[in-house]
């Protein structure tokens, strides 16, 4: 007759006997541990956006700004992008330090986001208008540029620095 155990494909619970079922019932509580506290982050990242949307609504100086501001859940987070609209950048062409409506917002993001135990990546970006023929200076060095500006305002703002994880 057949062990019953080894008559089932090589699974942790299956091939594991007594001892992998109850390895089974530890990965399960895991698990739900960690959908807890998925859920409980996603929380947290709709309360911090609802305030950000919020503090924005309620300032008259950066009601108008709302409009450059995205914000979205993805699989690595919280994603804040502050944008240029038409006729209103955030940069000056070709320029790294931001212009003082994005100063602003990156401020005020970075009051926001205080209160959250997650590590940040800041990005920058440019408009697609290459530097001459020549130029020693790109618009790699320009992206790069910005989002250390950004990240030098987010820590003026009070962000703390061990929470950068990149730029």
């Amino acid at each position: 007759q057949q062990d019953p155990v080894s008559s089932h494909p090589a699974t942790p619970s299956s091939a594991l006997g007594r001892e992998g079922a109850e390895s089974d019932v530890a990965a399960d509580s895991k698990s739900a541990e960690e959908g807890i506290a998925e859920k409980a982050e996603e929380k947290s990242f709709r309360e911090t956006a609802d305030a950000l949307k919020q503090a924005l609504q309620t300032s008259p100086e950066l009601k108008e700004l709302a409009q450059h501001l995205l914000i979205d859940m993805t699989p690595e987070g919280l994603r804040i992008q502050i944008v240029d609209q038409e006729g209103k950048p955030m940069f000056e062409l070709g320029k790294a330090t931001p212009l003082p409506q994005a100063r602003e917002l990156m401020l005020l993001i970075a009051k926001t986001v205080a209160d959250l135990p997650n590590r940040i990546s800041v990005r920058g970006h440019t408009d697609s208008r290459p530097y001459g023929a020549g130029a020693t200076y790109t618009n790699w060095e320009l992206s790069s540029d910005r989002a250390n500006a950004s990240r030098r305002v987010l820590l003026e703002g009070g962000l703390d620095i061990d929470r950068i994880e990149n730029v």
